[in-house]
């Protein structure tokens, strides 16, 4: 069993919104520059984010899925519904590919689920999950 000295963004109780913008302006970063480096990671979410809260520093891990990046003119070369569906980008769903955008929507979700404590297209049923992700509807409790 790996053990990791952190816990995941999944397991802490964020204390400020000073926090909580150092841990979005961190994975900006970190998404950036995986993608200057080709790589789409394709599971962003908080359980593949370690936290160090002393130093208040992130490390993203878990590349088990990530893929390098490959543009072939405007064609996209991921195909494969891979990762986490509550963090789907609704290109990953519809077909014909995609890119590294993907990162970048789990990103939106990931923060959000920081900021509510749930994802913002979660159901009960997959296939309702599914379908909110590609109406864009959102969940919002009051």
């Amino acid at each position: 069993m790996e053990y990791f000295p952190f816990p995941n963004l999944s397991e802490i109780a964020l204390k400020s919104e000073e926090e909580l913008k150092s841990i979005i302006r961190q994975l900006i970063y970190g998404l950036e520059y995986l993608h200057k480096h080709n790589l789409c990671h394709r599971d962003i979410k908080p359980e593949n984010i370690l936290y160090d809260q002393k130093e208040g520093r992130l490390k993203i891990i878990d590349f088990g899925i990530s893929k390098k990046i490959f543009l072939h003119g405007a064609r996209r070369d991921m195909l494969t519904i891979i990762g986490t569906n509550f963090y789907f980008a609704p290109e990953i769903y519809i077909g014909g590919g995609y890119d590294e955008k993907v990162d970048i929507w789990a990103l939106g979700v990931t923060i959000y689920k920081l900021i509510t404590g749930y994802t913002p297209f979660e159901s009960d049923y997959h296939s309702d999950t599914i379908t909110n992700i590609l109406k864009g509807e959102l969940r919002f409790d009051e």
